[in-house]
C-alpha cells in the first residue's frame, strides 16, 4: 500500500536516474506503509532504467551511431559510408552522386566546348599554359565558301595589302597599295587600277 507514503523521498543511481521510490513509514490506523522498490517510470516494482541515452527502459537505439557505438554521433553520409564526409562519390562539384566530373577543358561537368577548336580538336587549358597553343577559331575572312571564317586562317585570306584584314586594298600593276579616294603620284583610284599611267607616275 502506499498510505502515508511521501513520494518525495527517492533514490537515485550514480548518474542520477531514479530507480528506486523510498516510502517513509508512518503509521495511519494499524496499516504499515511498506518501502517499495520502484524503475525510471516511478511504476512500484518496475525494473526499469534510464540507458544511456537518458531513455527510460530504452536499448540504447535512439543514440547509436551508425558504427553501433552509443553516442558516437556517427551518422551514414551521402555515400552511404559510416562517419563518412561525402567525398567517396562526391562529383568535381562537391555534391554527393552528381556524378559530374571536368571535363578535358578543366571545366566540372562541362562538354569540352570551351577549348574545343572550329576544327573539333580539344586543347587542354594546361597545354595552353605549357605550349601557348590554343584552340583554332575562325577569323574574319567570311565569304561565301567561308561564311563563318576561315578556321584557324588568322584573317590572311582576306588581308589587304596594307596588312589590314577585309580592307579591300590590293596592289595595283605597278606594286603600289590602294585604291585611294582621291589619289596623288604614288597612288591610284579604283579605275587606275590597272592602267600604272593613268593619273598616275610611271612604274619607272
Amino acid at each position: 500500500t502506499t498510505e502515508g507514503c511521501r513520494q518525495s523521498d527517492r533514490t537515485t543511481d550514480v548518474t542520477g536516474s531514479e530507480v528506486r521510490l523510498t516510502c517513509a513509514c508512518n503509521f495511519s490506523g494499524s496499516v504499515a506503509v511498506q518501502d517499495l522498490p520502484g524503475g525510471c517510470d516511478n511504476v512500484p516494482y518496475s525494473t526499469l532504467l534510464y540507458d544511456e541515452c537518458r531513455v527510460c527502459g530504452g536499448d540504447n537505439s535512439t543514440c547509436r551511431g551508425c558504427d553501433g557505438v552509443v553516442a558516437s554521433g556517427n551518422l551514414l553520409d551521402g555515400c552511404n559510408i559510416c562517419g563518412g564526409d561525402n567525398s567517396s562519390c562526391a562529383g568535381c562539384d562537391g555534391i554527393p552522386n552528381s556524378g559530374k566530373v571536368f571535363d578535358w577543358c578543366g571545366v566540372c561537368g562541362g562538354d569540352n566546348s570551351t577549348c574545343t577548336g572550329c576544327d573539333g580538336k580539344t586543347v587542354h587549358s594546361a597545354v595552353t599554359a605549357r605550349t601557348g597553343l590554343v584552340p583554332k577559331a575562325y577569323d574574319v575572312c567570311q565569304s561565301p565558301t567561308h561564311p563563318q571564317g576561315v578556321c584557324g586562317g588568322c584573317g590572311a585570306s582576306c588581308k589587304g595589302c596594307d596588312g589590314v584584314s577585309n580592307s579591300v586594298r590590293d596592289w595595283d600593276k605597278c606594286g603600289r597599295c590602294g585604291p585611294y579616294t582621291n589619289p596623288d603620284g604614288t597612288q591610284y583610284s579604283v579605275s587606275s587600277k590597272d592602267n600604272c599611267t593613268l593619273g598616275l607616275t610611271s612604274c619607272a
